[in-house]
């Protein structure tokens, strides 16, 4: 083994465990790592999808533009700190990358805000619950169930905010709704995967099972005479 591949398992031996997939499985999540730069690939390309759609409803190109800048730069740094060479993943990079997110998707809802038609196509919620998926594979189920708490919260009290500039007039808690649910929803999808990976007992240490102990001899009696 290289040094620099010495280097993360050294790193995350002289860390206190944390029950993660990245830690009971490197080798799988290793393999794994791949998914982190395709959704971000997929959620920068949405963004702007999104962005380029909206330009009608734009009120601060600015804004909106600086959102997607924000955005690039949370999916690059939440590739380069997923990568295996720089495990383990810690709670400060996953707070600061989706802290990152939340501030993106609420400046582009500025950015809209006031001539935006519809909450269901903007792609706050949808890309902060990209990353939150793949987030279970790193950090610990409660952590990231927490962050994505604080994340509805954030992005469901700017859609109720929101919501009297809407096309269609609703309750303010319809919005938050359609705004936190996504969120939720698929940050709880990939904590049920890693769930799968963590909850169960893990093969190295699965107690052994009890010996049979049998009555009978464990040889035969030599015959007379031999």
């Amino acid at each position: 083994m290289t040094a620099t591949g010495e280097t993360p398992i050294v790193r995350q031996r002289s860390l206190p465990f944390e029950r993660t997939p990245q830690r009971l499985d490197p080798l799988g999540v290793q393999s794994a790592w791949l998914l982190v730069p395709i959704l971000s690939v997929v959620a920068v390309g949405y963004a702007t999808y999104s962005t380029i759609n909206h330009l009608d409803q734009i009120r601060d190109p600015v804004l909106a533009w600086l959102a997607l800048g924000t955005l690039v730069l949370a999916s690059v740094v939440f590739m380069i700190r997923t990568h295996p060479a720089r495990a383990p993943f810690g709670l400060w990079s996953h707070v600061s990358i989706i802290g990152t997110s939340v501030i993106a998707a609420t400046l582009f809802s500025l950015s809209v805000w006031g001539d935006n038609d519809r909450i269901q196509d903007d792609w706050g919620q949808v890309v902060v619950a990209m990353f939150l998926t793949a987030m279970a594979l790193y950090r610990p189920i409660p952590e990231v169930i927490a962050v994505a708490v604080l994340s509805a919260l954030v992005l469901g009290a700017t859609a109720a905010l929101e919501a009297r500039f809407l096309e269609i007039g609703n309750l303010p808690i319809v919005y938050f709704l359609v705004a936190a649910t996504p969120v939720i929803a698929l940050a709880c999808a990939g904590c049920g995967y890693a769930w799968t990976m963590t909850g169960r007992p893990w093969p190295g240490a699965r107690s052994p099972r009890p010996v049979r102990r049998d009555s009978s001899p464990s040889c035969a009696r030599p015959r007379a005479g031999w």
